[in-house]
């Protein structure tokens, strides 16, 4: 491709460096709870090709075992942290960040990136609480969220074919050296990282999310987040709706009702908030059994899948119907794509036939935490 000392080489020592830890450790006689994979893809830059490979070879093994995917791809090419990922990872991750500092700021990369994020957030949270207000609602205090995933790395068959919650960890810029022959190592040594406090604060976050997910007595799979993620976005979607439907004639207009959705959504949200807070009690009191830990366990590794459909129209190998790429939109994410998508190309056939297969696949979500607190 090019010299790649940014892409992908800083994600590549990054994950050496994570290797080198891990084995020490490992060979000091300590074992994780849950195997650790360490996975460094080829023909990415061709079409996601090792990865995709890899997931569809080994898809029963995963659907049925893998608790999360994490991807480290550019690791370093600027001074911003930044995390996409599946809001179920929220917590694990943000909790990690906040253990970890920022080495080009003062404070953490918690505090740093939600400090950056309220800025560039304040005033659209603003107008929201405003509408709540309007509405009778109660107000929503600020909180960071992790941004969606669309598409462009490797992580994109682990989420969007096989349901896999995944997070992509990166710090950025503004770099224009981006896949050109100026990429080289001595524009990381001299530029971009000199001393590489940045790659090392990388694997450190890196690491400690790896570690509690591999460690954790329940795992930390937290899905109220992603039902709260779902209420806010299909808000999102109606207003862009509206917009799309200004001076529209009425037989183009993009109607349909959203008021199921926002149940199942809600649904979700209190069905897993509720079992959060009984796991977490159970756990501080010590009285989850191992026995019960692990179907519980087993039963959080499949509530994602239950986000597959049979697949998106005109792409029916991506299968999310919470996550996905836009089809028009580059690696940028359309969140509830099949809505998300008929709004974009202002399609109101598409629109109303999106309601059932979203409504379903939120539905058996929160049927699975229901089936799960039961046992």
């Amino acid at each position: 491709w090019t010299y790649g000392a940014v892409d992908p080489n800083s994600g590549t020592i990054c994950l050496l460096e994570m290797a080198r830890a891990i084995g020490a450790q490992a060979r000091a006689g300590w074992r994780p709870r849950r195997t650790i994979v360490l996975c460094s893809w080829d023909g990415e830059e061709y079409g996601l090709l090792g990865s995709t490979e890899f997931g569809e070879e080994h898809a029963a093994d995963l659907t049925a075992r893998a608790v999360a995917y994490l991807n480290v791809d550019v690791a370093v090419a600027g001074r911003d942290f930044r995390v996409n990922g599946s809001q179920a990872l929220t917590d694990v991750v943000t909790e990690a960040m906040g253990d970890v500092d920022d080495p080009s700021h003062a404070g953490s990369v918690l505090q740093i990136a939600r400090d950056r994020a309220f800025a560039d957030g304040k005033a659209d949270w603003s107008r929201r609480n405003r509408e709540r207000r309007w509405r009778g609602e109660s107000e929503r205090p600020f909180t960071y969220r992790l941004p969606s995933l669309g598409s462009g790395s490797d992580y994109t068959v682990f989420e969007d074919h096989l349901g896999v919650p995944c997070a992509d960890l990166r710090f950025e810029g503004l770099e224009g050296t981006y896949h050109s022959i100026y990429d080289d190592f001595e524009y990381m040594d001299r530029v971009i990282d000199p001393g590489y406090p940045t790659h090392v604060a990388l694997t450190d976050l890196w690491s400690r999310v790896t570690l509690r997910l591999a460690e954790a007595e329940v795992l930390p799979l937290h899905f109220s987040a992603t039902g709260t993620f779902v209420l806010d976005e299909l808000q999102g979607i109606e207003e862009r709706a509206d917009d799309a439907n200004a001076g529209a004639a009425d037989s183009l207009a993009l109607k349909a009702d959203l008021a199921p959705l926002r149940t199942a959504a809600t649904r979700l949200r209190d069905r897993a908030q509720a079992a959060e807070a009984e796991i977490a009690d159970r756990l501080a009191a010590g009285t989850l059994g191992g026995d019960r830990a692990a179907r519980m366990n087993a039963a959080l590794i499949a509530v994602e899948r239950q986000f597959l459909g049979d697949g998106l129209p005109g792409r029916t190998w991506f299968r999310n119907e919470v996550y996905a790429p836009g089809l028009n939109t580059g690696y940028a994410p359309v969140p509830l794509p099949r809505l998300g998508q008929a709004v974009l190309d202002r399609d109101p056939a598409a629109y109303g036939a999106a309601l059932t297969p979203v409504r379903a696949a939120i539905e058996r979500a929160a049927a699975a935490i229901e089936r799960m607190m039961a046992q």
